[in-house]
């Protein structure tokens, strides 16, 4: 499986500092933070589960989840600058 980007292309590039509704997404199989209400915050994509049925799901933690299982997202952050001192 190989993931593609990291959520910040579809916000333009900038950093988002609210939760979004899941509606609004990337479903480009883009890594992103996704919030469950009962278990908090998730590392995760939309991801083609299975490939006969043109089925996706959110692939969060190395578990596959329900299109409804996550309520909002926003962007990865930023990386650390490795180069500051």
């Amino acid at each position: 499986m190989q993931f593609r980007g990291d959520g910040r292309d579809a916000i333009g590039g900038g950093v988002m500092s609210k939760w979004q509704p899941i509606e609004t997404a990337p479903k480009d199989g883009s890594m992103i933070l996704l919030w469950q209400s009962s278990m908090g915050v998730f590392v995760g994509a939309w991801v083609l589960f299975d490939d006969d049925e043109d089925e996706y799901l959110w692939l969060a933690d190395g578990l596959y989840h329900h299109h409804d299982c996550f309520t909002h997202w926003m962007p990865l952050p930023e990386p650390p600058d490795m180069e500051a001192k």
